[in-house]
């Protein structure tokens, strides 16, 4: 049984690296632990929400309708967050953009595919946005979801 997450997505999140085997089974971290009957808790949660605008490549993947605030940025919560894109693809593949240097780095890789085609992703560790075999013309919505150094 599930106690308390900031959200039935980063209860999904964590019971699926679980099994797959991707994080220690009594101690996730970022605040979450397994309780001796296997509750996942919420315990010692020191950080803040934060957000970040993420600097984009107008050349390549400009922020739709050029509003980043709303349109790229990364939001984090108790090191749990998200890399949320709304892109117009102007570029097939390269460096997309960037996480601003005060952001954390995340944890792990982060990873999503487009609808119309191609991957976008951020490296374990690192602050660039990367894409692969997107289409040009075309809009780009994905969601980056993740662990983030605290």
């Amino acid at each position: 049984m599930l106690k308390l997450v900031d959200n039935i997505n980063t209860a999904f999140f964590y019971v699926g690296q679980i099994l797959s085997n991707k994080i220690s089974k009594n101690k996730i971290g970022n605040g979450l632990t397994f309780d001796n009957d296997g509750n996942l808790t919420l315990v010692n949660s020191t950080s803040d929400y934060q957000l970040f605008t993420c600097e984009m490549d107008s050349d390549k993947a400009p922020a739709h309708s050029g509003d980043p605030l709303n349109r790229a940025f990364c939001e984090i919560k108790n090191g749990f967050g998200r890399v949320h894109l709304d892109l117009s693809i102007r570029a097939i593949d390269g460096r997309l953009g960037t996480l601003p240097s005060d952001c954390p780095t995340p944890k792990m890789n982060l990873e999503s595919q487009c609808v119309s085609g191609g991957d976008i992703w951020i490296t374990t560790g690192q602050r660039e946005i990367h894409a692969s075999g997107l289409r040009v013309g075309t809009r780009c919505i994905v969601d980056l979801v993740g662990v983030f150094e605290d």
